[in-house]
């Protein structure tokens, strides 16, 4: 029953990146698919959206799945479903750390 669940959320995850990055640009999605394979140099939206929105989203998925592993394994650690990163005192070294 887990497994549809996964696929999903997986495809929910892809549909929102291409979501974001069809409504952060003018261009078309023509335009966007060659900019991705054939960069032309000249054209500022195509670089703009190949320099900016792509890697901004890229990471944006990664670190949404970072932290979606952090917060798996911090449960599984301490064996409580309702684990917090207050639980071990790990979202006051973030802060520090932000601080600093």
């Amino acid at each position: 029953m887990k497994r549809p669940l996964k696929r999903w959320l997986g495809a929910g995850i892809v549909f929102c990146a291409l979501l974001h990055l069809q409504l952060a640009t003018s261009l078309s999605l023509t335009e966007q698919w060659q900019a991705i394979w054939k960069p032309t140099p000249s054209n500022i939206e195509q670089m703009i959206y190949l320099n900016a929105y792509w890697p901004r989203t890229i990471l944006a998925i990664l670190l949404g799945a970072a932290m979606a592993l952090s917060g798996c394994l911090l449960q599984q650690l301490t064996q409580n479903p309702l684990a917090s990163p207050m639980t071990l005192g790990t979202s006051a070294g973030a802060w520090c750390a932000i601080v600093l």
